[in-house]
């Protein structure tokens, strides 16, 4: 029993560790890059085979952090285990992901062998690879170096289980499950294809395919680990989000994407699809960020005019808020940036407006009905980033809808200031509420609505004033008019009715 004894000791060592956690971070950052060093060795040639390939680092770096994101959780599940103290196990642990070249440099006397995932038309048996961990080696697929690692790792994982539950048979239960998830990853090959193929989609480059479900799954994992172990702040966030805000930005882009669509025979593959799920979320996670920051910017007048909000109640400490606020940033630049650079640079104007909207030195919402034009441009955006996803250019864009969104929304988009009226007013911000007071404002934001909607229709999708379409435009501006006039103002309503219109707009591209 020493060896479950010693095993324990430098475990708990790890848990307690003074070491800060950045560390261990870096540790696992720089023991991945160790690995794909020695592996690009082994799976070329003993004598260097080209270049070091930057698309080739960041899969790896991708499918590392997927895989330890998805062994956090298993284990968190398992043991009930702090994140932290369960991270400060297993990203050092990934030291030993250099065992698998090293062994095949050895064994393949200096030849090594190609690793690669298990793949259609290259492995069958599926089952019998699994229980053999990885079955025959043929030119591809599982190393003899790879196996030798996958056995280390779950002769520890054992160990790690035991130790944490005592209990024999599910320790044997928890090491199965995380042999699994190993496997699992090396048959995304697989998992692609069954699921494009599912979906009617081609997959044209199985890389960048690869990469995409990586970061998807890391993401899964990710978002799971977060909710199960920081439940209350998730929740806090989550009720802070302004869902209609994202539903109306992500109601652009598809209006940008049947724009694209409309007519022109497009051939959606799952390079396409993975791309706008990608982008979805990045946008997903700028929003988050501008609303952090507005929040920041706005507490004063939140205390006012929204007392629920996050900072306001004192849900969340500031520092921890900051903290979020950036990582949020990161992950939108993150996730756009893997896509390409023309969506990653619309999200950064994206991000970049609204803050200089919401944020000094400028704070441009303190401009009177022309700050909304940042809102304005920020929905042209995203039209041009749905638009530029369906049809991989930008050119084409219907010159029409420039004015159309710089003049409408700007005029429209003066409804947000109204919920905001006390708290604006008492800050002695001049949003046209505050300047021309509530009544007026309320008159003059309806009627740009009765007036921007049927416009929208006669300019972009027909100029027939016979059609029927056309009342219905009008009629929805009317609704608009009613309920920002309405007694008892609810912005949530306003901006549903406003998703309804781009909807229709949708519909009446694609039927």
């Amino acid at each position: 029993m020493k060896i479950f004894q010693k095993f324990g000791a430098i475990m708990e060592n790890l848990e307690n560790s003074s070491v800060p956690p950045v560390y261990f971070a870096l540790t696992f950052i720089f023991s991945i890059t160790l690995r794909n060093f020695i592996e690009y060795f082994s799976t070329q040639t003993a004598t260097w085979g080209g270049d070091i390939s930057w698309l080739f680092y960041l899969h790896c770096y991708l499918f590392y952090i997927s895989i330890a994101a998805a062994i956090v959780l298993l284990v968190r599940i398992a043991t009930k285990e702090k994140v932290e103290k369960i991270l400060r196990v297993i990203l050092p642990l990934f030291f030993l992901l250099i065992i698998a070249p090293i062994v095949d440099l050895i064994v393949g006397q200096g030849e090594g062998f190609r690793m690669t995932y298990l793949s259609p038309g290259v492995h069958s048996d599926l089952l019998l690879r699994f229980f053999s961990i990885g079955g025959s080696y043929d030119q591809a697929g599982i190393t003899p170096g790879q196996r030798v690692e996958i056995i280390i790792f779950l002769l520890i994982g054992f160990l790690y289980f035991f130790q944490k539950t005592k209990k024999i048979f599910a320790s044997l239960f928890y090491t199965f499950f995380l042999y699994a998830i190993i496997f699992l990853f090396a048959l995304l090959p697989f998992i692609a294809h069954w699921i494009f193929g599912y979906l009617g989609l081609k997959i044209i480059s199985i890389s960048d395919t690869l990469t995409a479900l990586v970061v998807l799954a890391a993401t899964t994992f990710g978002l799971a680990l977060a909710y199960i172990e920081y439940k209350r702040y998730f929740l806090v966030i989550l009720s802070d989000a302004r869902f209609s805000r994202i539903i109306y930005y992500c109601s652009i882009i598809a209006m940008g994407a049947a724009l694209a669509a409309r007519g022109s025979g497009v051939d959606i593959s799952a390079s396409t699809l993975l791309n706008l799920i990608l982008a979805l979320f990045g946008i997903f996670f700028g929003i988050l960020f501008s609303i952090f920051m507005n929040n920041i910017a706005d507490y004063d007048i939140d205390l006012i005019s929204n007392p629920d909000r996050p900072l306001t109640k004192k849900n969340i400490e500031i520092g921890l808020y900051k903290k979020l606020a950036i990582l949020f940033l990161f992950l939108s630049l993150f996730y756009t940036a893997l896509v390409n650079f023309t969506v990653f640079s619309l999200t950064v104007l994206f991000i970049g407006n609204y803050f200089i909207y919401s944020m000094p030195p400028l704070r441009l919402k303190r401009i009177t009905f022309f700050s909304k034009l940042t809102i304005a441009i920020n929905s042209l955006a995203m039209a041009l980033l749905g638009y530029f996803l369906i049809k991989g250019t930008l050119q084409n864009f219907p010159a029409i809808l420039y004015p159309l969104f710089l003049v409408g929304i700007t005029a429209t988009a003066n409804f947000i200031d109204l919920k905001d009226y006390e708290g604006d007013k008492h800050a002695n911000i001049k949003t046209l509420p505050v300047l021309l007071g509530q009544k007026v404002a309320k008159i003059a934001i309806g009627t740009s609505f009765l007036i921007a909607y049927p416009m929208f229709y006669i300019f972009f999708i027909s100029y027939d004033y016979r059609t029927p379409w056309l009342w219905t435009f009008l009629l929805l501006g009317a609704i608009q008019y009613y309920l920002i006039n309405r007694k008892q103002y609810q912005d949530l309503t306003v901006m549903s009715f406003n998703i309804v219109f781009v909807w229709l707009i949708i519909y009446l591209l694609l039927r």
